[in-house]
């Protein structure tokens, strides 16, 4: 929180997309002593652990599954109706932040765009 002399700021609310290397320097970019860690998505069920061990909350670990990774350990491309559960969940989460970081990436694919 800020006070200025418009009165108070509140920090936004950021969630994070992908739980690589990228995704962790963005929770502690985004992190604020009043709001904590920001929750983090990721469909690699091998990262949940990494994410709650920084304190941060991992959501919609029920879509998360070992075979969404490869051998690397890289996220795979997911098929039309998992992308579709997946938009569904994220969504919910989605509406109440204020800013959406998306380090996701999935070699060979494009990154995604706004």
């Amino acid at each position: 929180m800020m006070t200025t002399a418009a009165g108070n700021l509140t920090p936004g609310k950021a969630f994070i997309l992908g739980a690589g290397v990228a995704g962790l320097q963005a929770v502690a970019t985004a992190k604020t002593p009043r709001r904590g860690r920001p929750p983090r998505f990721d469909v690699r069920a091998a990262v949940k652990e990494q994410v709650q061990s920084l304190g941060a909350v991992f959501v919609g670990s029920e879509l998360a599954s070992e075979a969404a990774q490869d051998k690397g350990g890289y996220a795979k491309a997911q098929s039309e109706d998992q992308q579709a559960e997946t938009l569904k969940v994220l969504a919910t989460h989605i509406k109440e932040m204020d800013l959406v970081v998306s380090t996701a990436a999935i070699p060979g694919k494009a990154r995604p765009r706004s």
